[in-house]
């Protein structure tokens, strides 16, 4: 007399977005929109900067599914070019610096799902199954490239080259840690495992709203810590590393 059941609905899907700081954001877009976090406090000038911005022998190393911006160094030798690097970088207001390179990151969450619900007294209890989990990593790494006004010598661009790489593989170093295997299969077991959840019963009240809003709350907590966790991780590379400056740290770190 006090049991009643109700049959699962068809679908429902869900996209959420979450930016470094782990902050969430919740759309019916699949992955349409907040794919990459722009670049802050920094002018690109692509119009001030030649095709040619990498070395040939640079443009193996980068990554096909990442995106590179450029800032435009002027610069006569070396030294200038590196100089040039401390003034025009990327800001970081939190460390109050600035820096030759930045990555930049969000994820992208995505899922389908199931219910049914058992209504018993005064409580009703959900059954939810999600299914089809998957994560997604928008990047963007900001590197300098010399403007066309630079004129560097044979030996002073094999040093700007050198520079480059030992940049370029500090922020892809970034880019490993953000596309860590395991940050993803632990969230996605513990979205999987989101199996069953019990409210006071309201007749009045709209279930399928009520449902939807229990998973994309359930799973935006675990997407957050996700973010944080991969932001932590980002920052102690840095503080290891020194943002670059001592490479060999980094087989301590991985």
């Amino acid at each position: 007399m006090f049991l009643s059941f109700c049959s699962s609905i068809a679908f429902a899907e869900v996209f959420q977005y979450f930016d470094e700081d782990g902050t969430l954001i919740i759309t019916d877009n699949p992955f349409g929109t907040k794919k990459k976090k722009p670049h802050t406090n920094i002018n690109i000038q692509k119009e001030s900067i030649p095709n040619e911005i990498i070395a040939k022998e640079l443009k193996s190393s980068l990554i096909e599914d990442v995106i590179y911006d450029y800032y435009p160094v002027n610069a006569k030798n070396y030294h200038d070019a590196v100089n040039s690097t401390s003034l025009n970088g990327p800001y970081d207001e939190k460390e109050n610096k600035t820096y030759a390179g930045q990555t930049t990151w969000n994820l992208g969450l995505s899922y389908k799902y199931d219910y049914s619900h058992q209504i018993a007294g005064q409580q009703v209890n959900i059954f939810t199954n999600i299914y089809d989990v998957e994560f997604r990593s928008y990047i963007s790494v900001l590197l300098p490239a010399l403007s066309e006004n630079s004129a560097l010598s044979g030996q002073d661009m094999e040093q700007w080259n050198s520079f480059l790489y030992g940049l370029l593989e500090h922020e892809h170093d970034h880019v490993r840690i953000v596309r860590e295997p395991s940050f993803r299969d632990e969230a996605i077991q513990k979205i999987s495992s989101l199996k069953e959840f019990t409210f006071k019963y309201d007749p009045s009240s709209n279930l399928d709203e009520l449902i939807r809003n229990t998973v994309e709350s359930e799973t935006g907590k675990i997407g957050c810590d996700m973010s944080k966790k991969i932001k932590k991780l980002n920052d102690e590379y840095d503080r290891l590393t020194d943002h670059g400056l001592k490479p060999e740290m980094k087989g301590v770190f991985f």
